[in-house]
């Protein structure tokens, strides 16, 4: 890996007991005195925050891994020209010089530097934590060990899934690395696919040790670390991210196992159609489906995304959003319809009737997602990462039950308020009915986009729905940073 100026960054963090933690204040980068910074347990509280802040920026989980540039390379969304070409991409799809422009390039290196970077910080936590337990209180040391654990595997793990290869179809290549020290002087050599992949799970299952006694309901006023643990890695995070590691690695057993351990765990349910309406009464409506998620990220400045991504003012109120939907008024022949099947069915799925914002103009609607709009909603500010319907699909992709995994499958459309799926589905139509949900449950939080190059798809489904877009290698792949391929990358 290049060598990288490695600063830790100092943050003020403002904890709140009802609500995820706060990142609000950030200082500058500046070189922090790692005795003075890890001398008492509000040092490394502070250290960690600022790892979940970084994830938080727009560099990552709060904007280009989730509600634009992953969907986007996913054909998640209408991109209207009138503001942008290509949602600023310049993306030559269905190409092999996918990520030639200079813009993509720059969004990409941009995400690679700041991983690393976040990483590094994690690194940093984890070369101090264990000569300092005496500075921690209550079970906190073992919290937040574990956590940092966890998030180094679910970051590396994630570089994968966008630099390296499929595991399915190149598991011996060289990808990424897999850094564990916090050095700018270290130069760490690229993993193959699997070496990655092994590195991920041996952190997860130490993380899982440390977090066994994680409760995520437990809320206290005299420890902050506790509180609102889904905004943290918890333990039923890592149970997850188990899941998806070894599915990705087409141990289905594995992936089963720790599916059914977050599905059985007792603590997470589905959200109700109640709870996506605004009452009447001033009830806030539950967009994001908090109660489902397992792991999320706070971020602040949350309504800048909404209103540049979905809203009809666009941002800074110029001109419409441009990733967006479109359909014509009550004729279910447009994009949402035909994604959420409202002919066969669909019209009930609370997904299509709370999900969407439309506006209206000239005999037309754009359609809008609300998932992250903050006005009116419940559990404002907070970007999903996991949630309870995955582990779901993936007990189902996974079972080797036939009526199991059916089972697990209509557990999830049932909940979303629509008809359960008939026995005797052929093994292809099953798959392609997990594939329809991915495609309804995750837009705008970037996991369609993971779920093709798992399965290595020879095709894309365009967001109108109808078209089948050729995927490639290069599409799949996203190139290395030019600094990196300089100092032995691939």
């Amino acid at each position: 890996m290049k060598r990288f100026t490695l600063l830790l960054c100092s943050f003020i963090v403002a904890f709140t007991v009802g609500g995820c933690k706060k990142w609000l204040d950030v200082g500058s980068k500046t070189d922090v005195v790692q005795t003075d910074m890890f001398s008492n347990e509000q040092g490394f509280m502070d250290a960690m925050s600022g790892v979940y802040y970084t994830m938080a920026g727009n560099a990552l989980y709060g904007d280009k891994l989730s509600m634009s540039f992953l969907d986007v390379l996913a054909h998640c969304y209408d991109i209207k020209s009138s503001k942008y070409t290509n949602y600023e991409y310049n993306l030559d799809y269905g190409s092999n010089t996918y990520y030639l422009d200079a813009t993509p390039q720059a969004i990409i290196k941009n995400v690679w530097d700041t991983m690393y970077y976040a990483i590094a910080n994690d690194n940093n936590i984890l070369a101090n934590i264990d000569a300092q337990q005496a500075v921690f209180n209550d079970n906190n040391y073992k919290l937040m060990k574990g956590e940092a654990l966890g998030l180094r595997a679910f970051m590396h793990f994630d570089l994968l899934r966008m630099f390296g290869p499929s595991y399915l179809t190149e598991p011996h290549t060289k990808s990424i690395p897999y850094v564990t020290k916090f050095s700018g002087k270290i130069v760490t050599p690229l993993y193959t696919v699997a070496a990655v992949t092994d590195s991920v799970i041996k952190d997860l299952l130490q993380a899982e040790q440390l977090l066994q006694d994680d409760d995520l309901q437990t809320q206290s006023v005299d420890n902050s670390w506790i509180n609102n643990r889904k905004c943290h890695f918890n333990k039923l995070a890592v149970e997850a991210t188990l899941a998806r590691v070894y599915l990705y690695r087409g141990d289905k057993d594995q992936a089963l196992q720790h599916a059914l351990n977050v599905i059985n765990s007792g603590r997470l349910r589905f959200v109700t159609a109640t709870e996506m309406q605004i009452s009447q009464q001033g009830a806030k409506a539950d967009y994001s489906y908090s109660v489902e998620q397992i792991f999320s990220l706070y971020k602040d400045n949350i309504q800048d995304m909404v209103l540049h991504h979905f809203s009809f003012s666009g941002f800074n109120n110029s001109v419409p959003s441009q990733l967006t939907n479109q359909h014509a008024p009550d004729d279910n022949g447009g994009y949402v319809e035909l994604l959420y099947e409202t002919s066969s069915g669909g019209a009930t799925d609370i997904r299509y009737l709370y999900g969407w914002s439309p506006y209206y103009t000239s005999g037309s609607a754009y359609w809008y997602i609300s998932k992250y709009t903050q006005t009116y909603a419940k559990e404002q500010k907070l970007v999903p990462l996991i949630r309870l319907p995955e582990m779901y699909y993936i007990a189902a992709e996974c079972s080797t039950d036939p009526v199991a995994a059916l089972g697990y499958l209509n557990t999830v459309r049932t909940a979303r308020a629509i008809k359960a799926l008939p026995d005797g589905l052929t093994a292809a139509d099953f798959q392609q009915e997990i594939f329809k949900e991915y495609q309804k449950e995750f837009i705008a939080e970037g996991q369609l986009f993971y779920y093709y190059k798992r399965r290595n798809e020879s095709y894309i489904v365009d967001n109108n729905q109808t078209a089948q877009l050729p995927t490639s290698r290069a599409m799949y792949v996203f190139p290395l940073p030019a600094d990196e391929i300089s100092v032995g990358g691939r």
